[in-house]
């Protein structure tokens, strides 16, 4: 399994293998415990959003790599969203979501997402948006009304954290992952409710794919590491409790 990026791919290699072993060892115990069936779950949808290929028959009208390329992501994006916000909602008996109930993106503390080793994948994150998407004048000034759309079609506390994504991008500060995941959640929204077209919120598909793989790189290193951190808490108090059975 593979990422875009080589600076993720470094991240990637330890966080994989830590994940694999864990969940390998996790998953035998539903039946010691039946609430580990929705990390099953999560587990199996993972690994589809993340290994799935898409494919476009010739007699479609869309031709160009890049565009084709902004449609496939979309969809992985998307899908991956949608298993990692079913593992939050799994993982919410071990680790508490302790932020803002207003947002649909704004899971955890500065505390929490620390103690879960998400700082050095956001830091890759950013990273790699500075080299990949806003190392060209040209570039920022196509990604800056995209992220504007997806504010546009946004609404609540996410709306707010896109919004304030925007501002940190234009004064080229830090995003936190709270904005990343605000930003993967905008994009699953005008996904499943605008329509499925490339085109939205930007024509320029060659700053849209790179801004999309950065992303999607950023949502596979950030499930693998709550599932992780997941995996360790439960094995340590089924442990536990097997112990004290």
């Amino acid at each position: 399994m593979q990422v875009h990026f080589q600076a993720s791919q470094i991240l990637l290699e330890s966080l994989y293998d830590r994940y694999s072993e864990n969940a390998k060892r996790l998953i035998p115990l539903i039946r010691q415990d039946s609430t580990l069936s929705s990390f099953d779950r999560f587990n199996k949808r993972f690994k589809i959003s993340w290994g799935m290929e898409v494919k476009f028959t010739d007699s479609l009208s869309i031709t160009r790599e890049d565009t084709r390329a902004c449609y496939m992501l979309m969809l992985k994006i998307s899908d991956l969203w949608f298993a990692f916000e079913h593992l939050t909602n799994t993982a919410c008996d071990v680790i508490p979501k302790d932020e803002d109930q207003k947002s649909k993106a704004n899971f955890y503390s500065r505390d929490t997402l620390t103690s879960l080793e998400f700082d050095p994948i956001t830091s890759n994150f950013n990273e790699l948006l500075k080299s990949q998407v806003l190392h060209r004048a040209v570039w920022r000034r196509e990604i800056y009304p995209f992220i504007q759309y997806l504010v546009n079609n946004t609404k609540g506390g996410t709306k707010s954290l896109i919004s304030d994504a925007l501002i940190h991008i234009k004064n080229l500060r830090q995003l936190e992952a709270k904005h990343i995941f605000a930003l993967a959640y905008g994009i699953r929204n005008i996904y499943v409710h605008e329509g499925v077209a490339a085109a939205l919120g930007s024509k320029n598909y060659k700053v849209k794919r790179a801004f999309y793989l950065v992303l999607y790189d950023v949502l596979i290193l950030y499930s693998l590491a709550l599932g992780d951190a997941y995996c360790c808490k439960k094995l340590k108090a089924d442990s536990i409790l097997i112990k004290e059975g």
